[in-house]
């Protein structure tokens, strides 16, 4: 996963199978583009049968004005990842 982000992102197991990707003064076309290559990264990772070892769901939320802390965005961002798996999986989805 960490190929598939810049240099200036930072990456952290969030939880069991979840995982946050912080990109600091990132806009949202270039943060939707940089979760999508890190979502097809996941999928091309194939088997000795080729066929993917896993998929990615992805919730991206970006950090409002006035927030202090990260409890607002990681909320909108799980409320994302929940309705990316509800929509099939292995897609991104913005909250």
């Amino acid at each position: 996963m960490r190929q598939a982000l810049r240099h200036t992102d930072q990456l952290g197991r969030f939880g069991g199978e979840e995982f946050v990707v912080l990109m600091p003064q990132t806009d949202r076309p270039t943060a939707l583009a940089t979760a999508e290559r890190l979502r097809q990264a996941v999928a091309n990772q194939q088997a000795s049968d080729g066929w993917p070892t896993c998929t990615a769901s992805v919730g991206l939320a970006s950090v409002e004005a006035g927030e202090t802390t990260l409890d607002g965005v990681l909320s909108r961002a799980d409320a994302a990842l929940y309705r990316a798996k509800a929509d099939g999986r292995d897609r991104v989805a913005v909250g």
